[in-house]
């Protein structure tokens, strides 16, 4: 994706089951892990951002010109060279993370053509991909977890997996970046996120992604977004989990 826009608003980013790359082609923007104020980076390249239990808060300082990648946080480990639970709930300098993330950077701002930089990206991608032992597994239970956001779906991927929970727990996290019970919350949300802009009531949605019932979805999107369900719906922009203040 390559977004850009030259007005100083703040932008807040709910959790979506992903890990991003974003690469930095505009004025210094500074990120802010909503649930840990003491979280902050002020991005000037490259970025990592970890998979998110919580909110994200991007203050751009000038002009954004921003172009990203959004990977699955089951499939990321095959690109990124770290177990996942290492940048949870953290941004992260992508230098740190890789030095090929800032010479990824400096390709994108070579040539601004929006094609071109996708086939430099999508060229990097193919030559990063190296996908770790049992990786299988996790994208396989990762998959059932999104298709059936309910806590009996742990006990099937167990079954099918015969592996124990602590190993299954253990493989999570160092493939996806959080527990399966935790990942199963995030994907419940996620599938209650992307109905948000649709007419079903707040009911409808809960059921519809397997909640128990509303009052336990409200309390769920609060406790994850800082802001209830209606208020999401009067404040947020047309791409679902994003928020954007003057």
């Amino acid at each position: 994706m390559f977004f850009a826009r030259s007005a100083h608003a703040r932008e807040l980013v709910l959790p979506k089951c992903n890990v991003d790359l974003l690469f930095n082609l505009g004025d210094p923007v500074r990120v802010e892990v909503v649930a840990r104020p003491a979280a902050v980076l002020m991005w000037t390249r490259s970025l990592v951002a970890g998979l998110q239990t919580g909110a994200l808060l991007s203050k751009p300082q000038g002009s954004i010109a921003i172009f990203g990648i959004s990977l699955k946080a089951a499939t990321c480990r095959a690109v990124l060279p770290l177990p996942l639970c290492e940048i949870t709930d953290r941004v992260v300098d992508g230098a740190l993370v890789s030095p090929d993330l800032d010479r990824v950077w400096g390709w994108l701002g070579e040539d601004l053509r929006f094609s071109r930089q996708c086939r430099l990206v999508l060229d990097w991608l193919a030559s990063r991909l190296s996908p770790p032992a049992q990786a299988d597994l996790v994208h396989g239970a990762c998959r059932l977890l999104d298709a059936f956001p309910d806590g009996r779906c742990i006990d099937a991927v167990l079954q099918a997996s015969a592996v124990s929970p602590r190993h299954l727990r253990r493989l999570f996290q160092h493939h996806v970046g959080v527990g399966p019970a935790q990942y199963l919350r995030l994907s419940r949300f996620n599938k209650a996120l992307h109905l948000m802009n649709s007419p079903l009531s707040l009911t409808e949605i809960a059921l519809e992604a397997l909640y128990f019932d509303q009052a336990h979805f409200c309390r769920d999107f609060k406790e994850t977004t800082g802001m209830s369900p209606g208020q999401y719906r009067r404040e947020a922009g047309l791409a679902p989990g994003h928020v954007f203040y003057p």
